[in-house]
């Protein structure tokens, strides 16, 4: 080999080197999962954006007209809360649980004995709690929303940490009434540059979100919350040992489609084995009895279900990975509707 030719060899391999060396210090951000991945035309909804690299995000690009979306706020990786922190925050959930209570009773809520627990204005200066969005409202919490907390939070432990989803960033974004139903691309900007492209999904019916606990067997010491109204659609996590379940009144001869996003908003999961949120679908009667189980649609891998209801009744549904994984990009949309049914076969972003 000449002495040119050697020349030039370890040339270009300086540049390449230095090139994916700049690439990699560059740290351009990257979005793992959107969650809730969508909102209804007309209403204005706060997601929150995982992922990594995020610090100074501050814009929202969002694909097409009739929606628009503003960064509100960055929060930094939580690894677990420590002793004093756990103390501080049981004791702040259950000063607003007693407010909560208070107030059904129509009552002025109690105040707090100093002696049960350190007080936010007396907790020593290091004892805060962690900046994340669960804990952004904790004093203005429903009871339902208070026992969500108390199941999420104190099963940090469990989680897989994953630093690709570690940052969060909460984004509120507008959907104009008009807007064109279906996925768009979002991406946010940092001063690194701009994101990798999610779905958000622009939708026409009901939305709400699931709140834990929901799984088969997972006692909660509140009433069973009463069953959905149809149509509908839910915005859900699968986390770790997750089953998500619902009840929804259903009448004899409705022709019921249970469709899930799962796939379509997050494509690929690279630290994952396999490398997605693979979604199934059980449909049970009034009576516990399974009636229906669906683990995809033809060649796509997000299951529809098509049902027929044979007599009036509260049915129940249960959503959950096909070999019980989770975590929080394990994001899913679950429409219950009678609606006609068109299923995009290459969804944006697959």
């Amino acid at each position: 080999m000449s002495v040119w030719l050697r020349t030039v060899i370890a040339g270009v391999a300086v540049c390449t080197s230095a090139a994916a060396w700049a690439q990699q210090a560059r740290r351009e951000p990257e979005i793992g999962y959107l969650y809730p991945a969508g909102g209804q035309r007309g209403t204005t909804v706060e997601i929150i954006a995982g992922g990594q690299f995020l610090r100074g995000a501050d814009q929202v690009y969002i694909a097409g007209d009739g929606v628009e979306g503003v960064v509100i706020q960055h929060y930094p990786p939580v690894r677990n809360l420590n002793g004093d922190q756990r103390r501080l925050l049981q004791q702040r959930m259950r000063v607003a649980r007693d407010a909560r209570l208070a107030e059904q009773r129509g009552r002025e809520p109690r105040v707090e004995p100093a002696s049960r627990g350190p007080a936010a204005q007396d907790a020593p200066e290091a004892v805060r709690l962690p900046a994340h969005p669960l804990l952004d409202r904790v004093d203005d919490m429903s009871l339902r929303e208070l026992e969500h907390l108390q199941h999420v939070i104190f099963n940090f432990g469990r989680r897989q940490l994953n630093a690709q989803i570690a940052e969060l960033v909460k984004i509120e974004i507008a959907i104009d009434a008009h807007a064109a139903p279906g996925p768009r691309e979002l991406r946010v900007r940092t001063a690194q540059g701009v994101s990798n492209p999610l779905n958000f999904d622009v939708n026409v019916l009901p939305e709400m979100m699931e709140l834990e606990p929901n799984d088969p067997g997972v006692p909660s010491q509140l009433p069973n919350p009463d069953p959905l109204e149809l149509p509908v659609l839910i915005n859900g996590q699968i986390l770790p040992g997750d089953i998500d379940r619902f009840t929804f009144q259903a009448l004899e001869g409705q022709r019921l489609v249970l469709d899930v996003q799962a796939r379509s908003l997050v494509p690929y999961l690279a630290d994952a084995v396999p490398g997605w949120f693979q979604a199934v679908l059980t449909l049970f009667d009034p009576d516990g009895a399974e009636l229906a189980f669906v683990d995809n649609f033809r060649f796509d891998p997000d299951p529809v279900l098509f049902f027929e209801i044979p007599e009036d009744g509260v049915y129940e549904v249960e959503i959950r990975d096909a070999i019980f994984r989770g975590r929080e990009d394990f994001v899913y949309r679950l429409s219950i509707s009678e609606r006609p049914f068109i299923k995009e076969m290459f969804p944006l972003g697959a």
